[in-house]
């Protein structure tokens, strides 16, 4: 990008460098503005954002730098995001400039206990676990959300107090707003905390081994794959007149042919375009592996394309970059918003989805040209053949030469009585269901609803197993309504109502109460 000539000084700039606290700092965050390619409107609302700053700043008893922490202005930067979004962004762009140029310490004072707690479990992560730097990252964002529904950051806390029924009332919580394998993926999150506070004898009990699991079944969806026809109306669909639209066209295009994530395209160098050779350098963000892909001359032509009428003139050897300030290289999230946005505005009934919906459909678009699966996976970069054979699910068609053909003789009138009469839904003896109460009555009932909420929170439907659990409820209110414990007796004596049924059945029924009892005594 341009850079722009830098500021006159002006009398605006003189008053600008007599403030307290950044005073002497102005000359140099204006030419670090001008670097970044801001225009001189902006560097111009950048300064004056200054001056709100500190009125900001002198409330809160800030007087000199030196009295200033990166944690002060992340402060005051929610504080303007919340009341004035027009000085938040200025206030953000100094705390940028500030730690690059290591003006203010991370944190002045003693460091909060959750943050330092949250500091040495993502250190023990890094050096233990050898966990990658983005998995850490993502761990420690779901226990902070773990954290703030206990409200640890507003009172003190030790986890020595805590509980199993407080980590299950956060998944009841959280499965509000989150798929099965998110929930999977908080329940690991919270077991390796656990793990980790029980090791270092903080917690009294293993709670990691009382958290139950929850359910995901493997390869129960089929790839988010669209049709390759469909691929190219939406490439055909986006407008490329604007060097943001050629931008994200090249960007979509490359993602589509070589099945690359969101990460690849984003940190594609010039330095890995090799023009002699006709090759594409990846670094698989995955695997850390680098693979290299033959540059076709459609592809070769849609590049020279954008280098020439789209990307910025610039020293930065990123392939794709921001268009506005501060320029930069793409984030990843940047491509996810443009393909949302290109397939928005393409008018096409597609899903909005990422890089790996593109994925899937070179996938199953080379498995229909009769590609081997091998070669399938060193495109996509797999290591192993049980990661590109997902795919072989989307061939259909493929799959209707190997299906066992219909029985051509009809089932007979014996048959379809047989079939009826063993599956027809007979009614129980004893307690009949339009008998029992639609909700828990009985002294555990409070137990039984959240259990029963748990459960479901973990991907179990719990479609017929509440039912049964109404019937041992109702058992309960009527022969020990005053029974706070079950004592084998009881057990026993609820047992007798079942002998009408087959002992699979039976079991089944006597499991499902007793994973109950053992859920309500576990704090008891």
């Amino acid at each position: 990008m341009t850079t722009h000539p830098p500021l006159k000084r002006s009398p605006h700039r003189q008053a600008l460098g007599n403030l307290p606290i950044f005073g002497s700092l102005v000359e140099h965050y204006t030419k670090w503005l001008n670097q970044r390619g801001y225009r001189q409107s902006s560097v111009e609302l950048h300064l004056s954002g200054l001056r709100h700053l500190v009125r900001w700043l002198h409330r809160k008893r800030y007087r000199r730098l030196e009295e200033l922490d990166v944690a002060g202005l992340m402060s005051a930067y929610h504080q303007f995001n919340r009341d004035n979004h027009r000085i938040a962004g200025p206030v953000r762009s100094l705390l940028y400039f500030l730690k690059e140029r290591k003006v203010i310490p991370e944190r002045l004072g003693p460091v909060p206990p959750l943050e330092a707690e949250q500091t040495k479990y993502g250190a023990y992560m890094s050096e233990v676990r050898g966990l990658r730097r983005t998995t850490i990252s993502g761990q420690l964002r779901r226990l902070r959300l773990f954290f703030q529904f206990l409200q640890l950051d507003r009172r003190p806390f030790s986890f020595q107090n805590l509980r199993l029924n407080q980590v299950e009332a956060y998944l009841r919580k959280a499965a509000r707003s989150n798929c099965r394998v998110s929930m999977h993926r908080i329940v690991c999150c919270l077991r390796g905390f656990l793990r980790f506070k029980y090791a270092e004898g903080q917690l009294l009990r293993p709670l990691h081994r009382q958290l139950a699991a929850p359910r995901v079944c493997q390869m129960e969806t089929l790839p988010r794959a669209v049709a390759w026809s469909k691929i190219r109306e939406l490439l055909r669909s986006i407008d490329c007149s604007e060097p943001s639209g050629l931008r994200d066209f090249t960007m979509i295009y490359l993602a589509a042919v070589y099945g690359l994530r969101q990460s690849e395209v984003t940190s594609v160098t010039l330095d890995d375009i090799n023009w002699r050779e006709r090759t594409l350098q990846i670094l698989q963000t995955k695997s850390g592996q680098v693979i290299h892909l033959p540059l076709t001359d459609e592809a070769a032509n849609v590049l020279i394309r954008y280098l020439r009428e789209s990307r910025p003139q610039t020293k930065q050897r990123h392939l794709f970059l921001k268009l506005r300030a501060p320029s930069g290289p793409l984030s990843p999230y940047a491509f996810h918003n443009a393909l949302r946005r290109c397939i928005r505005l393409s008018g096409l009934e597609l899903k909005p989805g990422g890089s790996h919906m593109l994925r899937h459909s070179l996938a199953t678009h080379l498995l229909h040209q009769g590609v081997g699966v091998k070669t399938i996976g060193d495109t996509l970069g797999h290591r192993a053949i049980q990661s590109t054979s997902t795919y072989l699910r989307l061939g259909v068609e493929e799959l209707r030469d190997v299906a066992l053909p219909m029985p051509a003789k009809t089932a007979t009138r014996s048959q379809v009585d047989w079939w009826t009469s063993k599956h027809r839904p007979r009614m129980r003896s004893g307690y009949q269901n339009r008998h029992l109460p639609s909700r828990f009555r009985s002294r555990f009932a409070r137990a039984l609803d959240n259990y029963v909420q748990l459960r479901r929170a973990l991907g179990f439907r719990y479609v017929s197993e509440a039912p049964n659990l109404r019937h041992w409820d109702y058992f309960m209110r009527r022969r020990f309504p005053k029974a706070r414990r079950v004592s084998a007796k009881m057990f026993d004596a609820w047992t007798k109502q079942l002998s009408h049924l087959k002992p699979l059945i039976r079991r089944r029924r006597q499991c499902l109460v007793r994973n109950f009892l053992l859920f309500n005594a576990r704090d008891g």
